[in-house]
């Protein structure tokens, strides 16, 4: 007689959604079903669209190890994932966050009668994780760590949109013509432009 799984019953999976989380998490489908210890072949079934069901706890362990909400990769509505849904179609929020901060830099510089188009992309910078490594790390890192290919695609994401919000934040008074900006330190710091 088979088992009946009443304390774990089947919901719903949706498999494009899944892959989309593997790609933004930089993580394989066999590591994946490692990490789990599950069989590829399930993972691979659900990946395939072969399957759009998986017991809730299989579910949920996924949308754990890939940091995304277990309803979102059920199929259910995007709720408080619509970031991750336009950075899947190519929008990803650290763009947006960095075009943000490079406008109301832009803005503040031009009011400051300062070089607009360098001095912007320089501030723009700050947003870097990459920029800080190495201005803070020893100068034999690899290029590899320098470029932050150790990161996973979301990782360099989430880095690069708290960068550039923490130093939105931090420009404020700035960007609100409160005070000026400190240019002799910012030009020592990051060589901005004259």
């Amino acid at each position: 007689m088979r088992r009946k799984w009443t304390d774990d019953p089947m919901e719903p999976v949706n498999g494009e959604r899944l892959r989309q989380a593997l790609q933004l998490a930089g993580v394989s489908l066999p590591d994946l079903a490692r990490r789990l210890r599950e069989k590829r072949q399930t993972l691979d079934y659900i990946v395939r669209g072969k399957t759009s069901k998986c017991r809730r706890g299989r579910r949920a362990a996924i949308a754990r190890a890939l940091a995304v909400p277990a309803e979102w990769l059920g199929g259910g509505p995007e709720g408080g994932m619509d970031w991750l849904v336009r950075r899947i179609g190519g929008s990803s929020q650290a763009h947006r966050a960095q075009n943000r901060l490079g406008r109301r830099c832009g803005a503040a510089l031009k009011r400051d009668g300062a070089p607009v188009p360098s001095a912007a992309g320089e501030l723009v910078r700050l947003s870097l994780p990459g920029f800080w490594r190495g201005e803070l790390l020893s100068s034999n890192l690899p290029k590899t760590l320098l470029d932050c290919e150790d990161l996973t695609p979301l990782e360099r994401d989430l880095a690069s949109t708290a960068l550039a919000n923490a130093f939105e934040m931090i420009l404020r008074p700035w960007f609100t013509g409160e005070t000026r900006l400190n240019y002799s330190t910012v030009r020592r710091g990051i060589r901005l432009g004259s």
